[in-house]
């Protein structure tokens, strides 16, 4: 049985002046797609998201935040947002380089 895979890109769209997030994933068929921002630091991201839902057929919004914890450590957190507002977490990826350290 294959195990979960998946797979995103960030940039920064000069034209917009935001950044921009895809995300795909062995958990379905559809790309995930996002606009956001950097905090002053740099280092926590945080995306408004859109993806298409096949079970309630139709566009989902989300949250996605990315946070570069070290040079070798980096943490996603993903939620959807219901039509009332209310967030609830999704996913929590933790990347490390391996053999490196997380402090």
């Amino acid at each position: 049985k294959p195990g979960f895979e998946g797979m995103g890109l960030i940039g920064y769209d000069n034209g917009r002046k935001k950044y921009t997030s895809i995300w795909a994933c062995s958990m379905g068929t559809g790309i995930c797609t996002g606009l956001g921002a950097a905090d002053e630091s740099g280092k926590k991201f945080t995306f408004h998201t859109k993806s298409y839902c096949p079970m309630e057929k139709k566009v989902v919004k989300g949250r996605e935040e990315v946070r570069l914890e070290s040079d070798n450590k980096v943490v996603m957190e993903s939620y959807v947002i219901d039509d009332e507002g209310k967030e609830t977490k999704v996913m929590k990826i933790v990347t490390v380089r391996k053999n490196g350290d997380t402090e």
